[in-house]
């Protein structure tokens, strides 16, 4: 999931990843977080997990822009991961579940917040 976020199309934006102590300057980034759910197993005996989460990528906006602007870079970012769409990592496969979702963007002091959640999936 790093590689494809850090494999993101124009425009460049930097990334906050979590506890990495980014601090924000006064132009747009990313933050990011990861929400896994528990780990189920899926045989009697050892094997593989089935595990799930959601990434959620944040495109975090000085005010100022046409929400319109800030609304098409969040649409490319979803569209960067795409329905089954699988990324590999250390012989680990991650699977896009849907489509990536644009939720509804906030304000947050001067900065526009618009969360993109990411449903995924793998067994290991």
């Amino acid at each position: 999931l790093k590689r494809r976020i850090e494999a993101l199309p124009a425009p460049q934006l930097p990334v906050a990843w979590p506890a990495s102590g980014f601090e924000p300057g006064d132009a747009a980034y990313l933050s990011v977080n990861n929400i896994i759910a528990p780990p189920r197993r899926i045989m009697v005996g050892r094997g593989a997990h089935d595990r799930n989460g959601t990434l959620t990528i944040v495109l975090v906006h000085p005010l100022g822009q046409a929400v319109e602007v800030m609304q098409e870079i969040a649409g490319q970012i979803a569209a960067h991961f795409p329905e089954d769409h699988c990324m590999v990592y250390g012989g680990v496969t991650v699977k896009c579940k849907a489509k990536a979702h644009v939720e509804e963007g906030y304000r947050d002091g001067s900065w526009w917040r618009i969360p993109i959640n990411i449903s995924w999936r793998s067994f290991s």
